[in-house]
Parts: structure tokens; sequence; C-alpha cells
């Protein structure tokens, strides 16, 4: 995009991130395509400037600065499609607060809920892949176009609440408040764009840098810092990560989710039992969830790897087993339940194995027949194969995953867990495809 003119109005973009499906699996849409394809040409093409969150991140943290760009932008475009409660939330406070520019979007065929429905929406029809045609995204461009110019002309209001009482108005904004916003809003939203760059293409100084830079804003936002804590755990850069989550402010750093990532941190640099009384502690306060007895699960493997001691080895198949108990439809307690499981191998494992392995097949193929072709899905299929001898099954996972374009993190663990099941099991092929996994491009 061109360089940011102060003299334009800013259009913020409530939507989901990267492709994603209903609930059924039978629509999915590819968002980011359908934002740089479409949203931002139809914006430039009325000299209007975009901004969009740089990512979705832990917990929705980003409260002050969503608020700020719902509140202060002229101009919202919200993508209503799946019925995002994210979105729809994004959208109640716009139209409470703002009377009108404010455009709505939905793939076809449109499910809202009853209250958005009687709303005017902008319909898009995706492919099977979730993109736009050409001529379908010529089609919405220009559609949107001639929307986001009637929306810069602020002409009649827009929000059902202003609507209904002509009457009602909001208090101004103080020029204190809105000074400065447009600035700091473009900063921010290209700076979370080049912290995902940095990530993406593995720079670890280019990231230092940025940390810094987001260190030194007179007002951080709490969205990039965490932006840049979950790039450092995608590069395995477990010390930078740490050294994130201390410097965030205590709202943020004592928050569950970024407890939980500190946990899985100190664990990766080998302070396991540091590691533990953080997560037992998010526990205590908070409850077990599959992921946090996965965490903890975690630790006490990883010590058991460490120093053979097989209490650890049991304690980690308790964990596992917790969060499988907790959360049975979660497939990462499951499957790590499971392999060790495997691992240890006494005949009430193996008895115990014949009920788990049942649900987590369930699990990944409900996964998999609605759309998700994560990484961690995909392991977990991978996994599965392992356990079952299945060596085709298994080597063709390795490729699944490898056309991922997979993250060290994710490289390092799934092969990790191959090589305790290949040792378990004395399956010299089950090495290979480790090493295939952690050193191999597709």
């Amino acid at each position: 995009m061109p360089a940011p003119d102060p003299t334009r109005p800013l259009l913020f973009v409530a939507m989901p991130y990267g492709v994603r499906r209903d609930a059924a699996g039978r629509h999915q849409v590819d968002f980011d395509s359908l934002f740089a394809g479409c949203i931002v040409p139809a914006a430039r093409d009325v000299g209007v400037d975009v901004i969009r969150a740089d990512q979705e991140t832990l917990g929705g943290f980003a409260v002050k600065p969503m608020y700020e760009r719902l509140l202060l932008a002229e101009i919202v475009v919200a993508d209503l499609t799946f019925s995002n409660a994210n979105v729809a939330y994004e959208l109640g406070v716009r139209h409470a607060a703002r009377p009108r520019s404010t455009i709505l979007l939905s793939a076809t065929p449109p499910d809202l809920p009853f209250d958005l429905a009687a709303l005017r929406t902008v319909t898009y029809s995706a492919d099977a892949d979730g993109k736009l045609a050409s001529d379908e995204s010529a089609r919405l461009r220009s559609v949107l176009t001639s929307h986001i110019q009637r929306a810069r002309a602020a002409g009649e209001a827009d929000s059902p609440l202003f609507q209904l009482l002509p009457g009602h108005e909001v208090k101004p904004l103080s020029h204190e408040l809105t000074e400065g916003f447009r600035e700091r809003a473009i900063h921010s939203s290209e700076l979370g764009m080049r912290i995902k760059q940095a990530g993406a293409a593995g720079g670890l100084e280019a990231l230092n840098a940025l940390e810094a830079e987001v260190l030194a804003l007179a007002e951080p936002e709490e969205q990039l810092a965490l932006a840049v804590m979950l790039e450092y755990r995608a590069l395995q850069a477990w010390s930078d990560m740490l050294r994130v989550v201390d410097s965030m402010p205590p709202r943020l750093r004592e928050s569950v989710p970024v407890r939980e990532q500190e946990a899985l941190a100190l664990n990766r640099t080998t302070q396991h039992r540091r590691a533990l009384e953080v997560i037992d502690d998010v526990i205590d306060r908070h409850g077990g969830t599959g992921e946090r007895f996965g965490i903890r699960g975690r630790c006490f493997k990883d010590l058991w790897t460490d120093a053979g001691d097989p209490e650890d080895l049991d304690a980690a198949i308790t964990a596992y087993g917790q969060g499988f108990e907790v959360e049975p439809l979660d497939y990462y307690p499951g499957i790590n339940y499971a392999t060790l499981l495997a691992v240890r191998d006494t005949e009430e494992d193996r008895e115990r194995l014949r009920d788990v392995l049942p649900v987590v097949r369930f699990v990944t193929l409900r996964a998999r027949a609605q759309g998700d072709r994560s990484f961690w899905v995909l392991a977990t299929v991978l996994e599965l194969a392992v356990l079952d001898s299945n060596e085709a099954e298994a080597l063709a996972g390795v490729g699944r995953l490898l056309r991922l374009e997979p993250d060290r993190m994710q490289r390092a663990t799934t092969a990790k867990n191959l090589r305790m099941i290949g040792a378990a099991r004395n399956r010299d092929w089950v090495f290979q495809l480790a090493d295939r996994l952690e050193h191999d491009d597709a």
C-alpha cells in the first residue's frame, strides 16, 4: 500500500484471519485474500487508508486499540461471515458509538443471527478454496468502492440504534483523546505486519530490533508484545520469549494465556520445575483444561527424557490423562496420552490405549472433515499412523506436514514424539521419518 496520508480518511476492517470454515464444514473463505484483493484496492480507489489488526493473538488483549479504531476510524468494514463472535461484538460497539459509515460484508449463502439478518449487507461468493474468482473479485471491488465513497461522504445513519432513536446523540470525543490516534493506529498496524514478516523469514535479529521498537513506544500496545512473543515461540527463541514476558505490564504479564506461554518457554529452557510451579498455579487458580494439563504433561515428559526417572513418565501420563478426561475432544492431550501409554507399554496401558485411540482418531477425523488442515491436526494424524505401524500412511503424513512449511518449533516437537515411539518400539523407519520432518523441505 502507498504511504499513509494524514489528510485521508481511515478505514478499519473487522474480520477473521486466514482461511475459515463454517461449523458444518461445507463452506470456507480465505479472508486474507479477500482483504488484500478487494478491500484494500477498493479503499485505495477512493483515497482512503486501511488498517487491520496485525494478527489474532492470545486472549483478546488488544482491547484499547480495538476500541480506539472502532470509535475513531471514519469508516469501518465488518465481515459477518460465519457469524464470528468477535466481529459481531465489534460491530455492536461501532453501532452504539457512531451513527454512520459502517459497511457490512458476508459470504453467500449468508447465515446471520436474527438481529443482524435485517441489516443491509454486501454479499460475495467464494469458490471451494475460499477465494473469489476474478470476475467476482472485480464485482465486489466495484461495489465496495461505491459503498466506501458514500461512507466517506457521511450520509444517512446506518446504525440501527441511531435510526430507531433519531434524537439520540453521543458526546463528542475530546481532542486529547483523538489527537495522535491516526498516526498511532497506522504505525501499530505497520509494525505488526513487520513483526509477522520477520518471524516468517526466521529473522531473529530483526525480531530483536522490532521488540525494542515496541518497548520504545510512548503507549506500547499489548497486542504487539503478544505478537513478538508468539513469533519468538515459532522460532524456538525461548529466552527471548521469556524476556518479552518479563517486560509486559502487570495486567498482561499475569493473564492466564501469557502465564501458559511462560510455562511452555520455561520448560523449553530446561527450567522444568519452575515451569511446573507456573502451570500448577494457573490450574489451582483457574481450573484445569486440556491445554493446561497438556503443558503440565510436557514438563514431566521432558523431565523424564532428560533424566530417565520413571516417576516423571508416570506423572506425565497422569497429566495428559487428566487433560484427555477434561476435554476428550481436544486432540492435544489425547495424542500425547496415547503416545506415552504406548511408550510405557504395561498390560494396563495397552488396555487403556484401546479405549483412547478411537477417540483421538474420531476427533482428528472430525477436524479434517470440517476442513481443518492445520499443522497440529495433521501431526496428530501422523502420530496415529506411527502408533498403528502404518509406514505408508506415516510417510504420506510427513509429506503433508512439510508442504505446510512448518516452523522450527512444530518440526522439533513432532520429531521428538516420533523418536520416542521409535525407541520404544525399536522401529528404525520412525527415526528416518523424524529426521526427514526436522531437516527436509517439502
